[in-house]
């Protein structure tokens, strides 16, 4: 929400959600991915995004070939 708000854009629909939806979201997000840690990977999203995308490309790395 913080990236979102820091672009000054003027946004979609979803942009107008409260923080609680994006909380209930962000839950069941999680959940998935401890459900099933095999097809989905939880990225630690806060740092730069030079640091999040070197996360990503890590794990993406890690299950190439």
């Amino acid at each position: 929400m913080a990236r979102t708000l820091g672009r000054g854009a003027k946004g979609n629909r979803m942009d107008q959600e409260s923080a609680d939806f994006y909380e209930l979201v962000r839950a069941e997000y999680l959940a998935i991915g401890e459900r099933e840690p095999e097809r989905f990977k939880i990225v630690d999203a806060d740092g730069s995004i030079d640091e999040v995308s070197a996360r990503v490309a890590e794990i993406v790395a890690m299950h190439v070939n």
